[in-house]
Parts: structure tokens; C-alpha cells; sequence
């Protein structure tokens, strides 16, 4: 992490499989005004980011992934949710302990637009107030506990849902509840039947 400030045009930076680097925290106000490039990020570990110099360059990542992520909490500070602030696309890979995703993460984020969640088997529950209504692509791919994407609707402004391995979810909501926004509805591997009805009607209305 010593050298990562000589890296200065380093737009994508991926922290996986590296469990000794948490505990290194050295700052470095040097390095960390010299990754105001990276953009991209890809962490199996939240604690990554209190690091110098990542912590710094939080305000600019705009697509942030984690995956194989241990803890079932991802931010315990609300300091780092709120540096999150330029994120447009986020998405949780294998994360085998997550059982709902944070409202306070989610709804910190408000230029979200794409939000992918894949292979989090205990994932049950998606943010109590809703999905944020900035989202235009929403895509869940083996998460077999949710029951539900949201109580209070879909955001207006969706462009793309794609689901799959979802058996649980029995429908989005009434086909007038649909965002007249949305362009493609998917649905693929072990989902419910009436999912699968929805989807097809939708886009056989489309033809």
C-alpha cells in the first residue's frame, strides 16, 4: 500500500484475498491526494476502507463492488457512508453472511443508478424505505431467500430488472405498478412461476 500514491493515474484498484493488509493503516495524506483518480473499486473486506490512502479517495469512486465480503454488517461507520457520495454502481458478490442490505448505505448513495447483487444466499431483505428512486438497473441472480424486491414499489425511473434463481419473489408489483420507464424485464433459472408469467406478458406487450 506504500507505493499506491506513485500510481497516479490508477483509475480500478481490486483488494481481494489479501488478509494481512487490514491491518496496515498508515497514513499517508500524500498518497491519498494521489489516488483522486481511482474510480473504480473492488474490496472483500469493509475494513479496507478506513485505510491511507483509500480512505481519502472514497469521494470519488462511482463504482464500488464487494465480494466474498466476511462481514455480515458492510459499514459499521457512518463516516465512510458518507464519503461514498459520487457511487453510481454498486454490487455484492458471494457475500455468504449479508442478510439485508443497509438502508443507511443505500440511501446515502444519491446517484445510484445500477445496483447488481449475485450469489448472496442469506440476503432476505433490500432497504426498508425502498429501493433508491435514482435506480435505473436492478439486477438479482441467486439470492434464493428474498421474498420481496420492495413494498413501497419500484423506483420511477427504472430502465432494466433482470432476476434469476429467485424462487421466493412471486411477482413485481401489479403490471399498472410497473415504471413506464422500464424497457426490459428478465427472468431466468429457478424463479416462481407468476414471476416468470409477469415477465413473459410484459414482454410480450412490448412486440
Amino acid at each position: 500500500m506504500e507505493g499506491l500514491g506513485l500510481l497516479k493515474s490508477l483509475k480500478k484498484l481490486s483488494i481481494v484475498g489479501c488478509p494481512k493488509l487490514v491491518q496496515l493503516d498508515v497514513e499517508d495524506e500524500q498518497s491519498a491526494s494521489l489516488l483522486s483518480s481511482l474510480c473504480n473499486l473492488c474490496v472483500d473486506n469493509t475494513a479496507l476502507l478506513k485505510m491511507f490512502p483509500l480512505r481519502n479517495s472514497l469521494p470519488f469512486i462511482t463504482k464500488l463492488e464487494f465480494v466474498s465480503c466476511s462481514e455480515e454488517v458492510i459499514f459499521v461507520e457512518a463516516i465512510l457512508v458518507r464519503s461514498l457520495t459520487a457511487v453510481t454502481s454498486l454490487r455484492f458478490c458471494y457475500c455468504d453472511k449479508l442478510q439485508s442490505l443497509p438502508t443507511e448505505l443505500l440511501h446515502s448513495f444519491p446517484f445510484l443508478e445500477e445496483l447488481q447483487i449475485y450469489n448472496c444466499p442469506q440476503l432476505q431483505l433490500l432497504p426498508e424505505k425502498g429501493i433508491l428512486p435514482s435506480l435505473r438497473r436492478l439486477e438479482i441472480d441467486y439470492c434464493p431467500r428474498i421474498q420481496s424486491l420492495s413494498a413501497k414499489g419500484l423506483p420511477p425511473l427504472l430502465k432494466f430488472i433482470y432476476i434469476s434463481d429467485c424462487p421466493q419473489i412471486e411477482a413485481m408489483p401489479d403490471q399498472e405498478g410497473l415504471p413506464m420507464s422500464l424497457d426490459v424485464f428478465r427472468c431466468s433459472g429457478d424463479v416462481h412461476p407468476k414471476l416468470r408469467e409477469q415477465s413473459e406478458k410484459f414482454n410480450a406487450d412490448r412486440e
